[in-house]
């Protein structure tokens, strides 16, 4: 527990240095990648009813963070109404190792929902477990 801790304590130094708003974006979804192992990661910002879009990214080369949007759009839309987050796995039937291992944390202010943070692991990489959002 003390070493991931730490890490949490460095994460949070690091956000706190960002002088600009997108280097704080990028720096989240970059600590977020390096914290959790995550292959890809999207912040998603929502204020309002306003239109989903895409403040930073970590993906795969080649890999489009808009069509990564899309697809993952339903599972962003139940956490900002539920403002729970969520884990997936899929595609339902595969074997654990070729299936993709998703968690979906929705970013909430006093004033509202703000948007989404999204995360996802490869099978063949590791697989995020139901201890990381709690879920019941």
């Amino acid at each position: 527990m003390p070493q991931r801790f730490a890490q949490l304590a460095g994460a949070c130094r690091r956000l706190h240095s960002e002088p600009s708003e997108a280097g704080l974006f990028q720096a989240l979804v970059e600590e977020t990648a390096r914290l959790l192992g995550a292959r890809r990661v999207l912040l998603v910002l929502q204020p309002d009813e306003a239109p989903a879009h895409v403040a930073a990214a970590k993906l795969p080369r080649k890999e489009s963070a808009q069509a990564l949007l899309r697809d993952v759009s339903p599972w962003l839309v139940e956490a900002r109404a539920t403002g729970s987050g969520r884990l997936r796995h899929g595609p339902k039937g595969a074997a654990a190792i070729h299936q993709r291992s998703c968690l979906v944390a929705p970013l909430v202010a006093p004033q509202g929902p703000l948007g989404c943070l999204y995360a996802d692991i490869d099978g063949r990489h590791g697989r995020f477990d139901v201890a990381i959002v709690g879920e019941r």
